[in-house]
């Protein structure tokens, strides 16, 4: 049985205010199954609800995870990376479970993370985050081997297509990634890549394949 896991942080998460967090917390409720369950996390009715992160144990696997999800919304509804508590948490998540966290932040349509966006990530792998996933610039951004953890800065876009004239003066590439990565427990045994092309004005061929990242293991 498989299982289904994503983050509630963005800069969209409170468009509609707290009744539009409720409404979406209520028909993720409806929608979980036993058979196929459903975890999420980043967003809460009140800050203690948005902070604490979800923990769970996968299907068959004999460990817990811990999904922190986190933008950089100032908002009591959203978990925030700049939260001074994060790091604690992260670190008491650890000492029991595999931490992941989904980072939602960064500059749109520049493929270079600025050096204060790799403090702040390599901050959750110093805390005891072994992988790091980051979204919202739209584009690709580096990948990170730093310590024992994994960090993608930016896997780009997935379905969503931008034709903006952002990416044209900024001089963006249109392609993204999806990022399958192997654990055994807190050791990343193996990560790939696969290749997606996001733009919707120019056309693009490319088949589609997976790369493998090699890395020693630690």
């Amino acid at each position: 049985a498989g299982f289904n896991l994503f983050s509630r942080a963005n800069n969209h998460s409170i468009d509609a205010g707290k009744k539009g967090v409720l409404d979406t917390i209520k028909n993720l409720k409806k929608i979980n199954r036993s058979n196929r369950p459903l975890w999420w996390a980043g967003t809460g009715m009140k800050r203690s609800e948005s902070t604490r992160g979800i923990r769970f144990r996968p299907p068959n696997k004999s460990f817990d995870i811990t999904l922190f999800a986190v933008a950089t919304n100032s908002s009591p509804y959203v978990d925030s990376i700049d939260d001074p508590g994060l790091v604690k948490r992260i670190r008491r998540a650890a000492k029991s479970s595999v931490v992941l966290v989904s980072v939602h932040m960064g500059w749109e349509y520049i493929h270079i993370p600025r050096k204060k966006k790799v403090k702040k990530y390599r901050r959750l792998i110093d805390a005891g985050a072994t992988l790091i996933i980051g979204h919202h610039p739209h584009v690709v951004q580096s990948i990170e081997r730093y310590k024992e953890g994994l960090i993608f800065y930016s896997l780009g876009n997935f379905s969503f297509g931008s034709y903006t004239t952002s990416n044209y003066y900024r001089r963006a590439r249109m392609y993204s990634m999806i990022a399958r990565v192997t654990l055994k427990k807190k050791t990343i045994m193996r990560a790939e890549l696969i290749p997606l092309y996001v733009g919707n004005k120019d056309p693009w061929v490319f088949q589609n394949q997976s790369i493998p990242l090699r890395f020693a293991t630690p």
